[in-house]
């Protein structure tokens, strides 16, 4: 009796274990990883279901993360405003050569059950001690883009991670927006700031662009008209040119102001490292402490 008791709690137990396991299946794949970066397939938690898998070139969706705007240390009381807000592009052109390749396939090989999550950390001096991370999805018309970290206005220390920075997104033309997506793009700690983008409109009018400029290029020129007395007009005054000293001044605070990010972002990384040997030392004394009697 006691051993078909056994018996009994041993087949519960089995059939508890590979509940669980049905329950709980991985709801990421990762589909490229070098060093800590990391584009995988995760779960869409927000409802609508994405039109996936998509195919958008990666020189398009250079195009695209070239536009993207960020607006570092949000102030709660500051305003959403482009004329007092002060953005600069999310990702440099090193890193869009990087990711963009990457979350191009990802796009191919989603679902519509699915987005392409990245933490992406970058090889450019300064900006290392934090990574970019976010995800990426199309939703026609709509590529919806959310970042979580970026290494402009979040430094980690991994034994003592501080609270995430506020920050805010923006598109270099703003027309391009979903409406009333302003809240999304501001972001909160709890929901991090996101972007809806029409890329297909975009995309479209960058092509219409192109396509005007090589045409305008290629136009023949006009034939010459018959010969007929030709009115003789004085000629029309000029307008002032723009004074050239204003141009180099502000040249110069671009400069400047480029110059000064720079450094802010080379002290935030020797402070993250000068912290991390701190923690690594007071470990090892501690660990000394204690082994003596």
């Amino acid at each position: 009796m006691r051993n078909k008791r056994c018996m009994w709690g041993l087949a519960l137990a089995l059939v508890g274990v590979v509940t669980s396991c049905s329950w709980f299946t991985p709801s990421s794949r990762v589909l490229y990883q070098e060093g800590r970066t990391v584009i995988q397939l995760e779960r869409e938690p927000s409802e609508g279901g994405n039109t996936q898998p998509a195919t958008i070139a990666s020189s398009q969706l250079a195009k695209l993360l070239d536009g993207m705007l960020i607006q570092h240390d949000r102030g709660l009381a500051m305003a959403f405003l482009r004329s007092s807000a002060t953005f600069e592009p999310v990702f440099n052109s090193d890193e869009i050569a990087t990711l963009a390749p990457l979350l191009s396939k990802g796009l191919k090989q989603a679902d519509p059950s699915q987005r392409v999550g990245f933490t992406f950390w970058s090889a450019t001096p300064g900006r290392g001690y934090a990574p970019f991370s976010g995800s990426i999805a199309a939703r026609d018309p709509y590529l919806i883009f959310a970042l979580k970290t970026h290494p402009g206005s979040d430094w980690r220390d991994p034994e003592n991670p501080p609270p995430p920075s506020l920050f805010a997104l923006d598109f270099r033309q703003d027309s391009y927006l979903k409406p009333g997506s302003e809240e999304e793009r501001r972001g909160s700690y709890k929901m991090r700031p996101t972007l809806q983008i029409n890329y297909r409109r975009y995309l479209a009018a960058l092509d219409g662009q192109s396509g005007s400029v090589s045409t305008a290029k290629e136009a023949p020129a006009p034939a010459p008209a018959a010969s007929t007395p030709a009115e003789v007009r004085p000629p029309a005054a000029s307008s002032p040119a723009p004074p050239p000293q204003r141009q180099e001044s502000s040249q110069a605070m671009r400069e400047e102001l480029a110059r000064l990010r720079q450094e802010l972002a080379e002290t935030k990384q020797l402070l993250a490292d000068k912290i991390l040997e701190l923690n690594r030392l007071q470990k090892k004394s501690g660990g000394t402490n204690e082994g003596k009697p």
